[in-house]
Formats: C-alpha cells, structure tokens, sequence
C-alpha cells in the first residue's frame, strides 16, 4: 500500500511548493500527489486552486494568466511558483500522482511527459472526458478516475475511459470507510485498484489498512503518520508504468 504525499507533505509546509515535496521525500512518502494547473500560454502549474490568490501572491484565474505575468508573484511561503518542469526536478526519481485540475493542461501535459520518458506516473482527473483523451494520446500511462461521491456508475465509467485506478475523495462523508466497504466488491471484481482519499487520521488509518487488497494507497499530508500506521503488511504497491 503506497503513501502518496498529498500536495506534498503539505500538513506540515506549504502545499504543493519545493518545500513541501522536499520534506515528503524525507519523511517516506512512496509517491508524491501534485495538482496541476495551466496558464493562458500552457505552461503547467503546480497548484490546487483555479484562482491564484490562496498559495500565491498574484491573483485572478490562472487559465486567464500568462506565465510571463506571473514571474513577479511568489507562494505564499516566499517561493517562486513552482511550474510542473521544475517539480520534475526536485521530485527526480520518486513517483507521481497528477491530480489534474484543468482540462486544457491536455496538450502541454502530453507534451512534457514524452520528454521525460522516465517518470513513473499516474494521472488523475475528475473528468471522464480529459481522461479518455489522455489515454488516446498515452496509452501506457496509467490512469485514475475520481469519486467525489459514491457512484453507482464508478465501475463503468472508469472501465469506459481505460482506468487502472479509481480514488474515492470521500474525505468530507462522515463514514468514508463504511462507504467504500459498500463498493470495494465491485472494485475489486472489476480489477480496478483503489487509492483513498486524503487521510491523517490514525484510526481511520488503521480501517484502511485492515480493508487489504484492492487499496493500492492511500494520499495523505502526513506521511509520517500514514508510515508508523502503514508500513507494516504492505500488501501491493502500484505497478511500475511502463512505455
């Protein structure tokens, strides 16, 4: 079962910023989840939010801004934005988990992927129809599907647009666990692995881990925690991507 560090180790730094994916390395993330967002000129973004003004200094639309706009602006913890290129640098050799917030970062994403063939990656997205074109442009890459609820069409629409991998975000229900247990069959008989929503909490933790096989990971902004709790019986990392 893989920690995947969720916008870095982002309980303890800023989200998604150097600082926060440096510190995951350290405290055993598996794999790093970054948030990917796009420019009015297509260049990549790490960054949660479709507006700049919570983690960055600028402000307005990121889709509605170009990147030579934005070169004054910093994080809010005072570093330059962090553009996807450079965040390959710093992660190097530690898998991904794309979480990508935009539809229209399709094209450069491709792009940038293909020139850097080494990369073990998964993309994630909400959207069926970014997945689908995905999958037609990288056939090899690995793909996840997201729940922001239950979904009594989950198993067919991630099998539709070639999923590996399906990622309930049920962390605001007030029984996430109990929800998945009530799909995980279907899951399971469809062959689709699960990664589980954000998760810190150590009881919650512990349910995860006694769910056993599908659940590939589990994102968290503690990886630490997820580590002391987790490490123990890990019972199937994500495959390697191959191309």
């Amino acid at each position: 079962m893989e920690i995947i560090a969720h916008r870095g180790a982002s309980a303890y730094a800023l989200e998604n910023s150097r600082a926060s994916i440096t510190l995951a390395r350290r405290l055993g993330a598996d794999r790093i989840e970054l948030d990917i967002q796009v420019t009015a000129d297509e260049v990549l973004l790490v960054l949660h939010d479709e507006r700049l003004e919570r983690t960055t200094t600028a402000t307005g639309l990121v889709r509605e801004r170009k990147y030579a706009e934005l070169t004054g602006a910093r994080l809010k913890n005072g570093e330059e934005l962090l553009t996807f290129q450079d965040a390959l640098s710093i992660t190097a050799d530690i898998p991904l988990y794309l979480d990508v917030k935009a539809e229209e970062a399709l094209e450069p994403l491709v792009w940038t992927l293909r020139r850097h063939p080494n990369v073990e990656v998964i993309v994630s997205s909400k959207s069926d129809s970014f997945l689908r074109a995905f999958h037609k442009r990288q056939p090899a890459l690995p793909l996840s599907l997201q729940l922001k609820g239950p979904d009594p069409h989950a198993v067919e629409r991630a099998l539709s647009v070639k999923a590996t991998f399906i990622h309930p975000c049920w962390e605001n229900d007030p029984d996430p666990v109990g929800a998945l247990k009530k799909s995980l069959e279907d899951f399971r008989r469809a062959g689709l692995g699960v990664v589980v929503w954000r998760e810190d909490d150590p009881h919650r933790l512990r349910e995860v881990k006694a769910l056993g096989d599908p659940i590939r990971g589990v994102t968290t902004s503690r990886p630490d925690v997820a580590r002391s709790i987790l490490k123990e019986g890990l019972h199937g990392a994500f495959p390697p991507s191959h191309r």
